[in-house]
């Protein structure tokens, strides 16, 4: 599943490209509306955690703050493997799970 959560964050990370292609200025958005993606052809579907479909990825628009003039962004998954070659060195926000894996802009 981890795999998947990673295959995720690589379809959203398009969609949030596509979506600076879109804002005048392009700059990042400052948060992410599944809907509006939808809506704005961005993504077809909004990928969901293969275990926990309630779970959300989380992304994060930099710098921290922005509303508006967004440079850059990360955005977050949650892994069950505590051993994967690709997760974070700090555990990001994932309380129940035991690691995280984080991709950017940066």
């Amino acid at each position: 599943r981890d795999n998947k959560r990673k295959s995720d964050l690589t379809t959203i990370v398009k969609a949030i490209e596509f979506a600076k292609a879109d804002s005048p200025g392009g700059f990042y958005p400052s948060k992410i509306d599944p809907q509006q993606f939808q809506q704005k052809g961005y993504i077809d579907t909004f990928p969901k955690d293969p275990k926990d479909p309630k779970a959300k990825y989380t992304y994060q628009a930099l710098p921290a703050g922005c509303t508006i003039k967004c440079t850059d962004y990360t955005i977050s998954a949650c892994l069950e493997n505590s051993t994967d070659k690709e997760k974070d060195v700090t555990k990001s926000g994932c309380f129940d799970f035991p690691a995280s894996y984080t991709t950017s802009s940066i």
